[in-house]
């Protein structure tokens, strides 16, 4: 998972409104949805490549408990690596990233855009771009807001 601990990402999203009125399978589907568009966006040279689990979200759960209580509201995460961009791309492509989302009305969240780390949110949607240059791996996350569990299509409903 690329994303540096779920509590970075929770204390954005798990108050928020938005949760109570998305259902798992909508915010699944507009998490997928947000990774494409910055794909498809931000360069066209770019390629997404699937997560472990191929183009399936991971589920975290909306608390620190290492035991959260059954209903606990989870994260729907999708994780890319991105191919195609050369080490001397990667400043621009975190400008291109920038601009296209910043002029979309997502709000920068934490990082730089000096081409390291950086997160941008929108409608408690988080969207994470990281660079580890020691292996030249760049890869893009996107987290929902904190949903329900008690939606018959979640792996962990009741």
């Amino acid at each position: 998972m690329i994303l540096a601990g779920c509590e970075s990402v929770n204390k954005y999203t798990a108050s928020s409104s938005l949760a109570q009125r998305v259902s798992y399978r909508q915010a699944s589907g507009q998490a997928r949805s947000y990774a494409h568009f910055v794909v498809k966006t931000v360069s066209p040279s770019a390629r997404a490549t699937a997560g472990p689990f191929g183009d399936e979200p991971t589920i975290a759960y909306c608390s620190n408990s290492d035991d959260p209580p059954k209903g606990t509201p989870v994260n729907i995460e999708y994780d890319y690596k991105l191919e195609g961009i050369t080490p001397g791309e990667v400043k621009t492509y975190f400008k291109n990233f920038r601009t296209h989302l910043e002029g979309d009305g997502w709000k920068h969240l934490y990082g730089s855009y000096s081409g390291k780390a950086v997160a941008l949110s929108r409608d408690d949607y988080t969207v994470l771009l990281q660079y580890a240059p020691s292996n030249h791996l760049l890869s893009l996350g996107v987290t929902s807001p904190c949903v329900s569990p008690k939606d018959p299509n979640h792996p962990l409903a009741p």
